[in-house]
Order: C-alpha cells, then sequence, then structure tokens
C-alpha cells in the first residue's frame, strides 16, 4: 500500500492524428523500490483547455480510488494548458527536465551562432592529425 505518490502526465498526439493523455503513477513501496504504472491513456477529442485536461486527470484519480492529498506532484511538459490545469486541481506540478533540455538543444541548434561554432570544431576535427 502506498502512502505517497508521485504522477506524470502528457498530451500527444498518435501517428495517425488522434489525441490522447496519459496519467502514470510513481511510487515507492515497503522494500523501498519504486514502482511505476501506467494506470491510463484517455482519448482527449475536446479541445485541450486546462478545464478539460484537468476533468481527465481528476477523472482518472477517482476511477483508481487514489487520493489527491497523497499526490507529492505531478511532472508535466510546459503547455499552458496542462500548467493551468495543475493549478486548477491544485497540484504541485513540476517541469519536465527532458522535455526542458529538449527545447533548449532545439533553440540551440537553431541558432546561427550556435551552428557556426559547430561548423568549427567538426572542421578542427577533420583537420586534426590525432586519430
Amino acid at each position: 500500500d502506498m502512502e505517497y505518490f508521485s504522477a506524470t502526465t502528457d498530451v500527444w498526439t498518435s501517428v495517425s492524428g488522434d489525441p490522447y493523455i496519459t496519467f502514470t503513477c510513481h511510487f515507492i513501496d515497503c522494500m523501498w523500490e519504486i514502482k511505476s504504472f501506467c494506470l491510463q491513456t484517455h482519448y482527449l477529442p475536446a479541445d485541450h483547455t486546462g478545464a478539460n485536461i484537468s476533468e481527465v486527470l481528476s477523472e482518472t484519480l477517482q476511477q483508481w480510488n487514489l487520493d489527491d492529498g497523497r499526490l507529492v506532484g505531478i511532472t508535466t511538459d510546459s503547455g499552458s494548458n496542462v500548467k493551468a490545469a495543475c493549478q486548477l486541481l491544485g497540484w504541485n506540478r513540476l517541469s519536465c527536465f527532458g522535455h526542458n533540455l529538449n527545447l533548449a538543444v532545439g533553440k540551440g541548434l537553431n541558432d546561427s551562432c550556435v551552428q557556426q561554432e559547430c561548423r568549427s570544431v567538426v572542421a578542427d576535427f577533420s583537420h586534426s592529425s590525432v586519430i
């Protein structure tokens, strides 16, 4: 039995263009092992507003008999709609490091100064006598 849990959620689109939201629960069991369970992937055809997302998240907890008073925090991407949903529910939201890193690298790779520095480093290695 878990005393407290954390969660992750993401709104995503399938290869056929269908929108979904997935909710995963994480906790540490009595043997101090980390457990993670994908509890639900919900079809999300409604507008992806904070209100609609908060309703789906709240329903997920109810369906699994999880008390949101035991939810320590939820990790999400930086979408304003998911942020709004968490705020509406009064949940402690943490921003996903992997998502933020991906955004930062993407922006960096599109920067002309970074591109020029990368070309310079590659050129230096291409002309290096060290094998």
